[in-house]
């Protein structure tokens, strides 16, 4: 059984990237933002791109039959710089069916969902490498908010629609699987939320927020160790109340709080330890951590503001470095030399690349490639590294071994700046060690 994946964002100006930039890196295409002046071009992307249309509803004016006059409209009547922009709808179609297969399914997913509801949507298909590096097709839905006469987008984005969302998305897909003859069927319930990592202070809120809450409810229903896992990492030990603190807030309403909770309560191998300082009954797991599943629970990094973002992680919230970032990057291509980008994992690796346009990988990935001798840095490269402050230095140490090995260079994005580091040059100036998060090199 393929694991299912239908998710929902907030798009909001952040990150240096407008919406306008958003519909632009999705459709791969190049787009003029009239509200920032600037021109965003990604169509040195486009060899992945399956599909990509605008999709509206019958008796919509030609205006919004536009890519660009739709997404400068949505920004021209959402001027406030917290303003909702509109929604972001990603989908994973299991890498068994055929372009026209995926292609088929999204469009008759955003046709019932979403056009057949009033709603314009900006609908992309991409055929990529997924987090385990197999090729799969990855849809994004992009709706923008445009309050007019028509109403074409109203405020009923509930919790209720998202399961139906669910349904109809696995519905879709498994009625082509089946067609293809194939067994990899989706199950939008709690077993096709096992193998899932936990999402944990990602920085959502309405329906982004429900939608994220109740995927983390049903992995922990579907593997409910791994919140025994969390409230372990560096600890001895934990109280009722902690354990049911974090349920909650991981979980949407009462009935899958109470679920979610007993089923980690009722986990084998959970056991007294005895009383904390406070007097409280403090609990364990027999051997010291919950067998039964290799995954751990991985913490997303929250976006940071403008003063923390270097501590924080993530991409720079920085609008002038993603500015030069784009910049040199076209300067570097001009010269011949290929960029590529490293993030820390595979998903913030794709919010770096449609931020700066910079073709990017997770760093497991292009590791583990490495490893296999495959996809190799070459003279020609810029490797320009992301979350430079979350990789160890046993990571860091791999990239700029390579990156002198091959005579290569490394850009590494490290507070409001980047730093570029030759690989022709031996050593590390202060600038430079201080930019890898080392006290020498």
């Amino acid at each position: 059984m393929a694991i299912f994946c239908l998710t929902i964002a907030n798009m909001r100006w952040r990150n240096g990237l407008t919406a306008v930039g958003a519909a632009a890196y999705c459709s791969r295409s190049k787009l003029f933002s009239e509200r920032s002046g600037f021109s965003y071009d990604f169509t040195a992307l486009k060899g992945d791109r399956v599909h990509e249309e605008v999709m509206v509803p019958d008796g919509a004016p030609e205006a919004v039959r536009d890519r660009g006059g739709l997404w400068n409209q949505s920004e021209a009547v959402n001027e406030r710089d917290n303003a909702l922009l509109g929604w972001e709808i990603g989908a994973v179609v299991p890498g068994e069916l055929s372009k026209e297969a995926g292609v088929s399914a999204a469009r008759e997913f955003v046709a019932g969902e979403l056009v057949g509801r009033g709603a314009v949507a900006d609908l992309s298909v991409h055929l990529a490498l997924g987090a385990d590096q197999r090729r799969q097709m990855f849809v994004y839905v992009l709706v923008p908010v445009v309050e007019n006469d028509a109403g074409w987008w109203g405020n009923w984005v509930g919790l209720d629609l998202l399961a139906k969302w669910r349904k109809h998305w696995a519905q879709c897909v498994n009625q082509r699987v089946m067609s293809a003859r194939s067994d990899a069927l989706i199950d939008f319930g709690p077993r096709g939320a096992r193998g899932r990592c936990l999402e944990l202070d990602v920085p959502v809120e309405g329906a982004a927020a429900l939608e994220l809450h109740w995927r983390n409810g049903e992995r922990i229903k579907a593997e409910p160790e791994l919140v025994v896992r969390h409230l372990l990492q560096g600890r001895d030990g934990f109280t009722r109340e902690e354990l049911a603190s974090l349920v909650r807030r991981l979980t949407v309403g009462d009935a899958q709080f109470k679920e979610a909770r007993h089923l980690v309560e009722s986990l084998p191998g959970v056991v007294r330890l005895g009383r904390s300082e406070a007097g409280e009954d403090l609990f364990g797991f027999r051997n010291g951590s919950p067998r039964g599943t290799s995954q751990a629970i991985e913490q997303a990094i929250p976006e940071p503001d403008a003063q923390n973002h270097a501590a924080a992680g993530g991409i720079s919230s920085c609008s002038d470095v993603l500015s030069a970032l784009r910049a040199a990057a076209g300067d570097w291509e001009k010269e011949g030399l290929r960029v590529r980008g490293i993030g820390l994992t595979y998903e913030l690796a794709k919010c770096f690349e449609k931020a700066t346009g910079i073709p990017t990988s997770g760093v497991h990935g292009i590791l583990g490639r490495w490893k296999k001798k495959k996809d190799l840095l070459e003279s020609r490269d810029v490797l320009v590294v992301n979350d430079v402050a979350q990789l160890s230095d046993r990571q860091k140490e791999w990239m700029l071994r390579a990156v002198r090995r091959e005579k290569a260079k490394m850009a590494v994005v490290a507070g409001g700046e980047f730093v570029l580091i030759d690989g022709t040059e031996i050593g590390l100036d202060e600038r430079q060690s201080a930019a890898l998060g080392w006290s020498g090199a």
